[in-house]
């Protein structure tokens, strides 16, 4: 067998695992601990929880499973068998307690470290008294991050009153019974509350969740060589790459604000990578196409 070998040692490397049939895949890199740690940390990427917080975005790692703990109640367990990034619906819980985060290897019954986070607690929605007689407003069902106009049915003679989870965002008099376009600021992310209220009492609350409509950033990226690059962008956003195979590959999770890692297991030819982030509403950024500084510089193999 000759080998005509056109780059560095990690190619050649590659090309003797292509020969003996192991086939490569592209792995997330800067998550996984090294083979030889038995212990796991999982990775609380929800900058806050409040007592009215009901999903936490963690990553956890393979075959762990993951815990959180209120004092001596287990809030949420459960088995992973793959690693990766994950919603955690948990049940509300009270203002000024401590959740506790950590992840037991399945293999080693190692518990890692613990995170810790204390639970916000937050303004009242209301402080008037509830009147069953007093119609709740009617609301667009509908409200993302880029609405800034919202339209409410009222009764005659109630105003009408607007919160997010901290503040209140308008109040509005209703002269009439009519269908209002009322103006908003544009809300991030959480809640707004909407009811009306008549002196000290007030309706039934109605609550709508904002949905995530905006894409991210496209990322930064940094090539090193043909199978090296470094990732930046919006954190808890997963990293997808399309290389010389022409497939989209999801490589990573943005988990900091620093750059990220990623490693190909071999050498790619691409004349061009391709990358874009997708959070996890679903939105996709835009496809920033980075030209490989290795592009044909493959290991040729002749049998």
């Amino acid at each position: 067998m000759k080998r005509k070998v056109k780059k560095c040692f990690l190619s050649l490397l590659m090309c003797i695992l292509t020969i003996t049939s192991i086939q490569p895949i592209l792995v997330k890199a800067n998550t996984s601990p090294p083979p030889e740690e038995i212990q796991y940390t999982p990775k609380v990427l929800l900058k806050e929880i409040t007592e009215r917080t009901t999903a936490i975005p963690v990553y956890v790692y393979e075959d762990t499973t993951l815990y959180i703990k209120n004092g001596t109640h287990t809030v949420y367990k459960k088995f992973y068998k793959e690693e990766g990034l994950k919603k955690v619906k948990i049940a509300k819980q009270k203002a000024g307690s401590k959740l506790k985060f950590y992840l037991v290897a399945d293999i080693s019954g190692k518990r890692g470290k613990i995170i810790t986070r204390k639970v916000v607690k937050l303004p009242a929605i209301s402080t008037e008294t509830l009147d069953d007689k007093i119609q709740k407003p009617k609301v667009q069902k509908t409200i993302t991050n880029k609405t800034t106009k919202v339209n409410v049915t009222a009764a005659k003679g109630t105003k009408l009153v607007i919160k997010n989870d901290k503040k209140t965002l308008k109040t509005v008099k209703f002269k009439k019974s009519e269908k209002k376009k009322i103006t908003i600021p544009a809300q991030k992310e959480g809640n707004l509350y909407f009811y009306l209220k008549k002196g000290n009492s007030r309706s039934k609350i109605v609550t709508r969740t904002i949905k995530d409509v905006i894409a991210p950033e496209a990322p930064r990226v940094k090539i090193d060589s043909s199978y090296v690059f470094y990732v930046k962008g919006e954190v808890g956003t997963k990293i997808y790459f399309k290389g010389e195979d022409n497939w989209w590959t999801e490589v990573g999770v943005i988990l900091d604000n620093d750059w990220q890692f990623i490693m190909l297991p071999y050498s790619d030819e691409a004349e061009y990578y391709k990358v874009y982030l997708k959070d996890m509403a679903g939105n996709k950024s835009k496809v920033v196409k980075v030209k490989n500084p290795d592009a044909g510089m493959s290991c040729e193999v002749y049998y």
